[in-house]
């Protein structure tokens, strides 16, 4: 059992703090086999391909318009869904939960643990969105940060490219690995949703 500590809700002061605790969870290996294998097709491609400079950094610079697309409008949808979620919750289950260790985790308690896997995948989105929005500005051909680093670096034609393959490489493993988060995201939020049900049934047959 946790220390019955009022404190326990609020102890994480940041987002890094949460994101720092989600590394108690314990990890799919579906959602990391699949980001594997996409990272070493990707890799697989930026070293055998025979395009050419303009159009690695042009898929690149695709690749994060994409990921622009694609975070902002999932978050949305994300964000969304979490709030009705943690409105319409029975409040009382989450609190009896709150201090009861869940064995799944390296200390966490089944609240926690709960939230922090809706929290891990909103974090997720927000540093893809970040990610994505670096590589535009950064590797666009005409953008203003790149005129700006061109100035500085004398070889940034081959910075660029590196950087391109790179961000190639993330974008594929990272993508597909945030497609699986979806999948845990889904069976958390009707996991959750039944254990709610389960709650109120044994409740109301005295178990509880």
């Amino acid at each position: 059992m946790l220390k019955n500590d009022p404190e326990y809700f609020t102890a994480e002061k940041s987002v890094y703090a949460i994101f720092r605790e989600t590394f108690k969870l314990k990890a799919s290996s579906s959602n990391s086999v699949v980001a594997i294998i996409a990272t070493i097709v990707a890799i697989l491609y930026v070293c055998c391909t025979s395009e050419d400079e303009t159009g690695i950094i042009s898929r690149a610079h695709d690749l994060a318009v994409l990921g622009i697309t694609f975070s902002t409008t999932l978050l949305g949808f994300l964000i969304a869904g979490f709030t009705v979620f943690a409105t319409f919750t029975n409040k009382e289950m989450f609190i009896r939960i709150a201090f009861l260790p869940d064995p799944n985790t390296d200390g966490l308690s089944y609240l926690k643990s709960f939230f922090f896997v809706f929290m891990n995948v909103f974090i997720h989105y927000v540093g893809y969105l970040f990610f994505s929005f670096a590589v535009y500005f950064f590797l666009g051909k005409n953008g203003i940060v790149s005129e700006i680093a061109r100035s500085y670096f004398w070889n940034y034609d081959m910075l660029v490219l590196r950087l391109s393959k790179l961000s190639i490489v993330i974008f594929m493993g990272w993508t597909f690995f945030l497609v699986m988060l979806l999948k845990s995201f889904v069976f958390n939020t009707y996991h959750v949703v039944m254990t709610t049900l389960r709650y109120e049934y044994e409740k109301q047959n005295g178990n509880l």
